[in-house]
Protein backbone atom coordinates (compact mmCIF):
# COMPACT_ATOMS: atom_id res chain seq x y z
CA UNK A 1 0.00 0.00 0.00
CA UNK A 2 2.67 2.52 0.99
CA UNK A 3 4.73 1.61 -2.09
CA UNK A 4 1.77 2.55 -4.30
CA UNK A 5 1.38 5.87 -2.51
CA UNK A 6 5.07 6.65 -2.94
CA UNK A 7 4.89 5.68 -6.62
CA UNK A 8 1.84 7.91 -7.13
CA UNK A 9 3.55 10.82 -5.36
CA UNK A 10 6.66 10.42 -7.48
CA UNK A 11 4.55 10.34 -10.66
CA UNK A 12 2.67 13.45 -9.55
CA UNK A 13 5.91 15.30 -8.81
CA UNK A 14 7.35 14.41 -12.21
CA UNK A 15 4.07 15.40 -13.83
CA UNK A 16 4.19 18.80 -12.12
CA UNK A 17 7.81 19.27 -13.19
CA UNK A 18 6.83 18.46 -16.76
CA UNK A 19 3.92 20.89 -16.73
CA UNK A 20 6.11 23.60 -15.21
CA UNK A 21 8.77 23.06 -17.86
CA UNK A 22 6.28 23.16 -20.74
CA UNK A 23 4.61 26.33 -19.44
CA UNK A 24 7.92 28.06 -18.63
CA UNK A 25 10.25 26.70 -21.28
CA UNK A 26 11.23 30.19 -22.42
CA UNK A 27 12.16 31.38 -18.93
CA UNK A 28 13.98 28.12 -18.19
CA UNK A 29 16.01 28.62 -21.39
CA UNK A 30 17.35 31.89 -19.95
CA UNK A 31 19.25 29.81 -17.38
CA UNK A 32 21.66 28.67 -20.08
CA UNK A 33 25.05 30.33 -19.95
CA UNK A 34 25.23 33.74 -21.58
CA UNK A 35 27.83 32.38 -24.00
CA UNK A 36 25.45 29.60 -25.11
CA UNK A 37 22.56 32.05 -25.49
CA UNK A 38 24.66 34.40 -27.60
CA UNK A 39 25.26 31.57 -30.07
CA UNK A 40 21.69 30.19 -29.96
CA UNK A 41 19.79 31.13 -33.13
CA UNK A 42 16.51 30.74 -31.20
CA UNK A 43 17.44 33.42 -28.67
CA UNK A 44 15.47 36.30 -30.27
CA UNK A 45 12.26 34.25 -30.36
CA UNK A 46 12.73 32.92 -26.84
CA UNK A 47 13.53 36.41 -25.55
CA UNK A 48 10.43 37.84 -27.24
CA UNK A 49 8.36 35.13 -25.58
CA UNK A 50 9.86 35.99 -22.20
CA UNK A 51 9.27 39.72 -22.72
CA UNK A 52 5.64 39.07 -23.67
CA UNK A 53 5.00 37.71 -20.18
CA UNK A 54 3.35 40.05 -17.73
CA UNK A 55 5.65 39.09 -14.86
CA UNK A 56 9.32 38.32 -15.33
CA UNK A 57 12.04 38.45 -12.71
CA UNK A 58 14.66 41.15 -12.90
CA UNK A 59 17.35 38.49 -13.18
CA UNK A 60 15.75 37.11 -16.35
CA UNK A 61 15.25 40.60 -17.79
CA UNK A 62 18.89 41.40 -17.13
CA UNK A 63 19.93 38.16 -18.83
CA UNK A 64 17.86 39.12 -21.89
CA UNK A 65 19.38 42.63 -21.94
CA UNK A 66 22.95 41.34 -21.51
CA UNK A 67 22.69 38.68 -24.19
CA UNK A 68 20.89 41.05 -26.56
CA UNK A 69 23.70 43.55 -26.10
CA UNK A 70 26.32 40.90 -26.85
CA UNK A 71 24.35 39.87 -29.96
CA UNK A 72 24.07 43.55 -31.03
CA UNK A 73 20.28 43.30 -30.91
CA UNK A 74 19.66 46.80 -29.62
CA UNK A 75 15.88 46.70 -30.09
CA UNK A 76 15.56 43.64 -27.85
CA UNK A 77 17.99 45.14 -25.35
CA UNK A 78 15.93 48.34 -25.15
CA UNK A 79 12.70 46.43 -24.46
CA UNK A 80 14.32 44.43 -21.65
CA UNK A 81 15.92 47.53 -20.12
CA UNK A 82 12.65 49.47 -20.32
CA UNK A 83 10.99 46.69 -18.34
CA UNK A 84 13.76 46.83 -15.73
CA UNK A 85 13.57 50.61 -15.41
CA UNK A 86 9.78 50.61 -15.22
CA UNK A 87 9.97 48.27 -12.24
CA UNK A 88 12.85 50.18 -10.58
CA UNK A 89 12.66 53.81 -11.75
CA UNK A 90 15.25 54.96 -9.22
CA UNK A 91 17.94 52.54 -10.42
CA UNK A 92 20.52 54.89 -11.90
CA UNK A 93 22.65 52.12 -13.40
CA UNK A 94 19.69 50.59 -15.23
CA UNK A 95 18.54 54.03 -16.44
CA UNK A 96 21.99 54.82 -17.81
CA UNK A 97 22.16 51.43 -19.54
CA UNK A 98 18.77 52.18 -21.09
CA UNK A 99 19.92 55.63 -22.23
CA UNK A 100 23.01 54.09 -23.82
CA UNK A 101 20.93 51.46 -25.61
CA UNK A 102 18.46 54.09 -26.81
CA UNK A 103 21.37 56.15 -28.13
CA UNK A 104 22.73 53.10 -29.97
CA UNK A 105 19.25 52.52 -31.41
CA UNK A 106 19.22 56.07 -32.75
CA UNK A 107 16.54 57.18 -30.30
CA UNK A 108 18.48 60.25 -29.28
CA UNK A 109 15.62 62.34 -27.89
CA UNK A 110 14.61 59.59 -25.44
CA UNK A 111 18.24 58.96 -24.46
CA UNK A 112 18.83 62.66 -23.90
CA UNK A 113 15.73 62.89 -21.70
CA UNK A 114 17.06 60.13 -19.43
CA UNK A 115 20.54 61.69 -19.30
CA UNK A 116 19.04 65.07 -18.39
CA UNK A 117 16.81 63.50 -15.74
CA UNK A 118 19.85 61.83 -14.21
CA UNK A 119 21.75 65.12 -14.20
CA UNK A 120 18.85 66.82 -12.43
CA UNK A 121 18.09 63.96 -10.02
CA UNK A 122 14.75 62.98 -11.54
CA UNK A 123 13.34 59.46 -11.87
CA UNK A 124 12.00 57.86 -15.05
CA UNK A 125 8.63 59.57 -14.69
CA UNK A 126 10.21 63.01 -14.19
CA UNK A 127 9.55 63.10 -10.44
CA UNK A 128 12.26 64.16 -8.01
CA UNK A 129 14.12 61.39 -6.25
Amino acid sequence: MSRRIVTMLVLLVFGEIGVFYVENRDVVAMNESADALVLDARFPDVAQSVLARERVSRRVLERVADVAQRRHDVALQVVALERIVSSAPGDTEARLRLAQALREAGRFVEAERIYRQELHGLDYDGDER
